[in-house]
């Protein structure tokens, strides 16, 4: 769920910061291919340096790559002509309606401007909730050669702007959901803006999205040494979701976090900025773009038993759970193994039609009866031909539930994931209630209106 400020406040603080000069278009855009691709995780920023851990490098080879499996934009910020070969792509305009007449040349605040990253919030085209980015797409200016040119991308269940001075440190209300390092090596700065076209899908590097479909992304490019990413050596080039055309315009921000004053990896109350210029498109924000493949046909699974393996059940049945329609299944709190153990923990057992599929997704719409403190947990079984708690994988963890009805989703992400497809298609998944505070009854009910597989393939 997105954090926003008030449109009042933040303003405020965008009226507050340094003057930044009014953008300007620069071009053309010259391609560039990376050299490697990885998973990241930031663990710590120190002044323009943040350390950041990678998974496993993996060789991206120039003109080796096969055609992306995705011309599905999640959210495009760029504007590029996308063909299913990234080689194929260019800068363009007037894809979404109304052209700008701007053609392959974008904007940026001039040659000797340099920021430590951007950090937007975010809103995905319908469909794309919780998916996987396998495919993203941005571009740069860079003021001087460098050994490494690496670009880092993450993504973020919140757009936390209240978390003045913290920037890249993980430490945020960002909730940082994935992140990856595109490395180009060493090339020249100071010529043309560079843009990229990078197919992440087989590369063990996705990114994924906000399960709600709203929260932020954060933007910076360094030169990496292989432990850490020095910042300040250039700037995001701008363009940005708004035309009228653009599935994931509406929604989204006007105003961003600039580490630009100074660009030191710490974003302060005085670094944003309203990026809102009467240009086109408007407003302005980074160059970024994320694809995502989305399922060929997605079935949706009524549960076709439920057992109830902590607490007890109080009204209804798993013939209640196939569908949204208020008449729901009561599970109470009976006993309780230890106080770290959960409420109640229902099993409830599906079959699919997909032994291979390409997406999993639980979903489960539920409330509390009474007030109090609570999360909700939903995992699915790897092995779903044994029940034992140890072939349980969590999808999604401390979700807060409350009095009224809301809907939950977990992701499978873990590949593959014909690992929880059992025999004739038999799945099993988890719906379990832990207490986390205060609970103004002694014995609280969860009333699960649906329990639900969507299965892709």
């Amino acid at each position: 769920m997105m954090r926003l400020l008030a449109a009042l406040s933040l303003l405020a603080f965008a009226l507050d910061a340094p003057a930044q000069k009014r953008p300007s278009l620069f071009g053309p855009g010259i391609r560039v291919e990376p050299v490697a691709v990885a998973s990241a995780k930031i663990v710590s920023v120190k002044g323009k340096v943040v350390r950041v851990k990678t998974g496993p490098w993996k060789p991206y080879i120039s003109g080796m790559q096969k055609p992306a499996a995705s011309t599905t934009f999640a959210y495009d910020g760029c504007e590029f002509f996308t063909t299913p070969n990234p080689q194929d792509t260019f800068v363009t305009d007037g894809l979404y309606g109304p052209d700008c007449g701007k053609a392959d040349y974008r904007y940026w605040f001039g040659a000797t401007y340099k920021h430590g990253l951007r950090y937007e919030d975010l809103k995905v085209a319908p469909g794309a909730e919780g998916q996987n980015v396998d495919r993203i797409q941005f571009a740069w200016y860079q003021t001087a050669n460098v050994n490494n040119s690496t670009t880092l991308v993450v993504t973020c269940d919140d757009f936390a702007t209240g978390s003045h001075g913290n920037g890249l440190d993980p430490n945020t209300g960002r909730s940082d959901i994935d992140a990856v390092m595109v490395s180009f090596g060493g090339i020249l700065g100071d010529t043309g803006y560079y843009f990229a076209d990078v197919d992440l899908a087989g590369l063990g590097a996705p990114l994924r999205l906000p399960q709600d479909g709203a929260g932020g992304f954060l933007v910076a490019h360094g030169d990496y040494n292989g432990i850490d990413l020095f910042l300040g050596v250039g700037q995001n080039m701008m363009w940005g979701p708004g035309k009228s055309g653009n599935p994931s315009g509406p929604g989204q921000g006007a105003i961003w976090d600039d580490d630009f004053y100074p660009g030191d990896g710490f974003l302060d109350p005085d670094e944003f900025y309203d990026y809102t210029y009467g240009l086109c498109p408007d407003p302005l924000g980074a160059m970024l773009a994320m694809l995502y493949t989305p399922s060929s046909a997605v079935e949706t699974l009524a549960p076709e038993e439920a057992v109830v393996e902590l607490g007890k059940n109080a009204s209804g049945s798993f013939q209640d759970l196939g569908v949204v329609d208020g008449v729901a299944e009561r599970v109470c709190k009976f006993v309780a193994p230890n106080a770290q153990s959960p409420i109640v923990r229902i099993r409830t057992t599906y079959h699919t039609t997909k032994p291979q599929p390409t997406s999993i997704v639980v979903s489960v719409t539920a409330r509390m009866a009474t007030f109090g403190q609570f999360a909700l947990r939903l995992s699915l079984s790897h092995d779903p031909d044994v029940h034992g708690s140890e072939s349980y994988d969590t999808l999604l963890d401390g979700a807060p539930i409350g009095t009224g009805y809301q809907t939950s989703n977990g992701v499978a992400v873990q590949a593959p994931l014909s690992q929880y497809v059992g025999t004739d298609g038999r799945m099993s998944a988890r719906t379990e209630i832990r207490q986390t505070g205060f609970s103004s009854v002694a014995a609280p009910c969860v009333l699960i209106d649906a329990a639900v597989l969507k299965v892709g393939g």
